[in-house]
């Protein structure tokens, strides 16, 4: 059935390779060509499923970058990694569909969000957002589903360093450019990141996800070559962390370093122990080479650094204030409309309606808080769904860590609970509900937990063997 099912895929990528390949006959540009040839490499390797999983990452940074308008590349590619699965399971796979855990909960957040749309202004746009939303959660259920169907036991470890060394590599991109020239960074303001990202505080979230996932795989990684790679980019990304100059980043980054020094100092025993402050000494030495030293300085101006903070931690902060007045904002929106909302995807065409004399200038705001913007949004009726959504996920991949035995499974699951928790702490300060490397990093959790409950092998040495063999969906 699975040959089937690749066969399928192949003609789909088929037909695909065959129209690109017909667009430079018609269009005679080298740009055009150039562009061809790249999208037919894609689509050759895309003929894998595995490929299309390191593919899918591959453009995570790059969601930002316009094909066509609105539509980013990762999310161009994103759109055929789901149509290709959804064909998979339709044609090929009807009758022996493996249910998949906790994802059934953002099923039950798309039917509540339903009833918003009795409110909305624009209904095309709402239909656009919820299409969206579709999308990124069908990319989480395909990535979980060609993790646990794929016989290479290393796959998810190989997929999740891939994950890192990638946003190592951004990190030092946007790092060499700073360094190499003061204007970039007196274009983006003193704040240095991956230009195409578009964003630092979203950059920021992408670094942290790849930050908490690289300590744990620096620790559960054997060989000295593979280790120092590891190192080597969770360096740079804290780095790189520190200098998008995002407050809420800094706060997360800390956090994701006292859960682990907490969680060594208390699950481990022996020398083990003393990890947790290897981990804490080796971030504070690259803070230190970060802020204090000639590099350092050419990379993050000091002033703007310590400016910052200091009106992060006095209040004294034009954006915070700004912020406190959209979240009173928000509120009177929520109480106009507690039990629907005001529409999924309308906030921003609605808050003229409830600003009154709050903000003089700057219409059309967005919340900067995911779950007030759900509730905003979609009422009660949507909001209960998606904290189920969340409680469910991180019970799930608990039950998972507790589950196994050894050491290098429980600080691999740890690290992907780490790191969907800090993308949730970033989402306090972001609009993130469709955010790419939440739901693509679900789908890798929610299948090395799945594997590690079924006594299966999430990282290709015999480990992750759980000590129950039973799986709850």
């Amino acid at each position: 059935m699975k040959s089937l099912s690749d066969v399928l895929g192949a003609l789909l990528v088929s037909v695909a390779l065959v129209v690109l390949g017909a667009i430079p006959l018609f269009i005679g540009q080298e740009k055009i060509f150039y562009l061809t040839v790249g999208a037919f490499i894609v689509l050759a390797f895309t003929l894998s499923r595995n490929a299309r999983l390191f593919i899918l990452v591959a453009f995570l940074p790059l969601a930002s970058v316009q094909i066509i308008r609105g539509i980013g590349l990762y999310r161009l590619y994103d759109l055929l990694f789901v149509i290709l699965f959804i064909e998979g399971i339709l044609l090929v796979d009807l009758f022996r569909w493996r249910r998949i855990p906790v994802l059934g909960w953002p099923a039950a957040m798309f039917i509540a969000f339903l009833p918003s749309l009795v409110n909305v202004e624009q209904l095309g746009i709402s239909l656009a957002a919820l299409l969206q939303f579709a999308i990124v959660t069908l990319t989480a259920a395909g990535v979980y589903y060609y993790l646990v169907e794929s016989k290479h036991d290393r796959l998810i470890f190989y997929l999740s360093a891939f994950f890192v060394i990638e946003a190592a590599v951004t990190g030092a991109i946007g790092i060499l450019q700073a360094l190499r020239s003061s204007l970039f960074v007196k274009f983006v303001s003193g704040r240095v990141y991956f230009a195409p990202f578009g964003d630092a505080n979203y950059y920021a979230t992408y670094l942290l996800t790849a930050f908490a996932i690289g300590i744990a795989l620096v620790f559960i990684q054997r060989t000295l070559t593979g280790r120092l790679l590891l190192s080597g980019s969770v360096g740079v990304i804290a780095v790189a962390i520190i200098a998008t100059l995002s407050r809420s980043g800094w706060l997360t980054f800390v956090l994701i370093v006292l859960l682990y020094a907490i969680y060594f100092f208390v699950s481990q025993k022996g020398s083990r122990k003393i990890i947790g402050f290897a981990v804490l000494a080796s971030v504070v030495a690259i803070i230190g080479l970060v802020v204090f030293t000639n590099i350092g300085g050419r990379l993050v101006d000091l002033m703007n650094l310590s400016t910052r903070a200091e009106r992060a931690l006095t209040g004294k902060d034009t954006s915070f204030e700004q912020r406190r007045k959209i979240i009173e904002v928000t509120w009177r929106a929520i109480k106009s409309n507690p039990i629907v909302g005001v529409g999924f995807g309308n906030f921003e065409r609605v808050f003229n309606s409830y600003r009154g004399s709050l903000l003089s200038t700057e219409s059309s705001r967005s919340v900067h808080n995911t779950p007030l913007r759900i509730f905003a949004e979609t009422g009660i009726v949507g909001l209960i769904p998606s904290l189920l959504f969340v409680w469910f996920l991180f019970t799930y991949l608990w039950k998972a860590h507790s589950a196994v035995e050894t050491f290098d499974a429980k600080v691999f699951l740890f690290g992907l609970i780490v790191a969907l928790a800090s993308f949730l702490m970033m989402s306090m300060t972001l609009d993130q509900l469709a955010g790419n490397e939440f739901w693509v990093i679900t789908g890798i959790a929610l299948a090395a937990s799945t594997k590690a409950l079924q006594g299966r092998s999430i990282l290709g040495r015999g480990v992750g063997s759980a000590s129950i063999t039973s799986i709850s969906t």
